[in-house]
């Protein structure tokens, strides 16, 4: 998988097909069933828990029949994230930040189901006193969808129709790093000169640096007033800094970011079949590194076959016109 221009090769492309249908799409689709589930059970939990917490009724047990649930399909993807962290163990230390903590999703899969089993724990606490959500608790909720969109977003990637967009969405985000370093830095920067300019006279649009920080991420989108604007200490200096952030940040860099990720879509779309097979051979290297010894050497001439066979249909460009020609020639002798 560190070397991408193998998938660009035709027979890579069929090995990566042949496994994917045979053994790991099936699996692949039931576990994006189950994110599903958990997702919607979850979102019900954290919106409800408050309500049944306190209920001691039929609606605290369908409370806590929702908690169960959660964290039981929590557990199940740990297994998941365990086998995968033993696996890569098994090389080392190095194997195993190069093949699990150095990749993205699996990252995303470890903190996400951690941190739904803590909640669950110390919501179960709050529940069995009969108390509601504490600040702690709250936040923890509140971080926790997000998450688990981005989960399903992981699961997308393996579907025809949404892994080009993901992939794409991956490729883009990686390739304007260094624009998005580049507006934080204007975006920090800007906001610390206003937090001074606005410290005698302080509207809330400016009222400290957190303030200031919003407002002048705000204007990355044309939202700023004049008459605010006017306020500060130095109103002529406030607004020549206004006019420079538009016209440097709003003008310049974002243009040039949207030039980028045009340039990497273009890119994108040029190799897709090789961007396809890619992302689809590194689901089936999770799901194989999964299965125990036993399974695969149950399946292994079926799964793991030695040779693989591929009948492929070779049509010459101007096959069509010379049909076309044939036929023509057929209907004139009759």
């Amino acid at each position: 998988l560190d070397e991408y221009d193998v998938f660009e090769n035709e027979v890579v492309q069929y090995v990566v097909n042949f496994k994917w249908n045979t053994f790991v799409k099936r699996r692949f689709l039931w576990d994006f069933a189950l994110t599903v589930l958990l997702f919607i059970l979850y979102i019900a939990h954290s919106i409800l828990f408050d309500d049944y917490a306190t209920d001691g009724g039929h609606l605290t047990s369908f409370g806590m029949l929702l908690m169960t649930l959660c964290f039981l399909l929590s557990c199940y993807f740990l297994y998941h994230e365990l086998c995968q962290i033993l696996e890569a163990f098994k090389g080392g230390l190095h194997s195993l930040y190069e093949n699990y903590f150095n990749d993205m999703w699996n990252m995303i899969h470890l903190s996400t189901n951690v941190l739904i089993v803590a909640t669950l724990i110390e919501q179960t606490k709050l529940l069995s006193n009969k108390m509601e959500n504490t600040q702690h608790t709250i936040v923890l909720s509140s971080i926790i969808p997000p998450l688990l969109a981005t989960e399903l977003m992981f699961y997308l990637s393996g579907i025809r129709r949404t892994g080009p967009l993901i992939r794409m969405i991956i490729k883009i985000i990686k390739g304007i790093d260094g624009v998005l370093i580049i507006l934080a830095l204007m975006v920090v920067s800007f906001a610390g000169s206003y937090t001074i300019q606005f410290q005698k006279n302080r509207p809330s649009e400016y009222d400290g640096y957190p303030a200031s920080l919003m407002t002048s991420f705000g204007h990355l989108f044309g939202n700023y007033d004049v008459d605010t604007i006017n306020l500060s200490s130095v109103p002529r200096l406030s607004k020549f800094q206004l006019s420079v952030f538009l016209v440097f940040v709003v003008i310049v860099v974002l243009n040039l970011l949207i030039a980028l990720m045009g340039n990497i879509y273009s890119e994108v779309q040029a190799n897709a079949k090789a961007e396809s097979a890619f992302g689809i051979a590194k689901l089936v290297v999770e799901y194989e590194g999964l299965m125990s010894p036993e399974t695969k050497k149950q399946h292994q001439d079926e799964w793991f076959p030695v040779w693989l066979y591929i009948v492929k249909k070779d049509v010459e460009e101007d096959s069509g016109d010379e049909i076309k020609m044939l036929r023509k020639e057929v209907h004139d002798l009759n």
